[in-house]
């Protein structure tokens, strides 16, 4: 699986594409789409990824990333 998991990222770089988003950043929404909210973890930090964020190298966002936001408002 992760020889597969390598090939496909291999091949979306070489199309120009590549994958951002982790555990740790500070939520972004114009990268993020909050899917959950985590109370017992920092707010506005990002702690867990459902979906990575698929990006060109020009800049253009292909797909957001899901991610789960730790914190109690409901602004995420």
């Amino acid at each position: 699986l992760t020889t597969i998991l390598r090939a496909f990222d291999d091949r979306l770089s070489s199309l120009g594409v590549s994958r951002v988003g982790s555990v740790g950043q500070r939520f972004d929404p114009t990268q993020f789409e909050a899917v959950a909210l985590d109370e017992t973890q920092p707010d506005g930090e990002v702690v867990a990824v459902v979906s990575t964020c698929l990006r060109e190298d020009t800049g253009r966002l292909l797909r957001s990333a899901k991610v789960v936001v730790g914190g109690r408002s409901a602004r995420y």
